[in-house]
């Protein structure tokens, strides 16, 4: 309720067309409560006994030097024209929070144990699941594996620069 009544009263101080994205917003912050609160906190429970923590805490520069390389723009406050804004959802931000993603569990998988890896990736899954990027993800696996859509659209790609090639 407090996140909500901030982002109601936020909403007036954002353009016309970075409205819905504080929806979106709440809607990841709800998904994120919902997976970590599940059957009564037992994911918290899970990640504390399996040194989710320090597993984090040793990974941490690791982690944001992946992402400061894999987008910058994060990091950089000098460029406002790139700025990831995390409290509104822009499209743009699909691409970033894949990269993010990808740092986090790259670094994480270094751990003695999978689990605390496995439970922040779920948790970020949760939240992108409450956007905009998740529904058009969808629409491209169908069933497919990630490498298998990756590759997929990788001879789409292909085979559209050999067509306009050719003409």
């Amino acid at each position: 309720a407090c996140l909500q009544s901030f982002l109601e009263v936020s909403q007036h101080c954002l353009k016309e067309e970075d409205r819905p994205g504080l929806n979106v917003t709440l809607q990841m912050v709800d998904s994120a409560i919902d997976f970590t609160c599940h059957n009564a906190g037992d994911r918290i429970a899970l990640f504390m006994s399996e040194e989710g923590v320090e597993c984090v805490t040793a990974h941490k520069e690791e982690i944001l030097a992946c992402i400061n390389n894999s987008v910058p723009e994060v990091f950089n406050t000098y460029n406002n024209l790139n700025k990831m804004h995390f409290y509104v959802f822009q499209q743009g931000n699909c691409r970033k929070g894949d990269a993010i993603m990808q740092c986090v569990e790259t670094s994480l998988m270094k751990c003695d144990d999978p689990t605390p890896s496995n439970l922040v990736h779920g948790l970020l899954n949760a939240m992108k699941d409450g956007t905009p990027c998740a529904r058009a993800a969808q629409g491209w696996h169908s069933g497919y594996s990630v490498s298998q859509t990756r590759t997929q659209l990788f001879m789409a790609v292909l085979a559209l620069a050999s067509v306009n090639l050719s003409l």
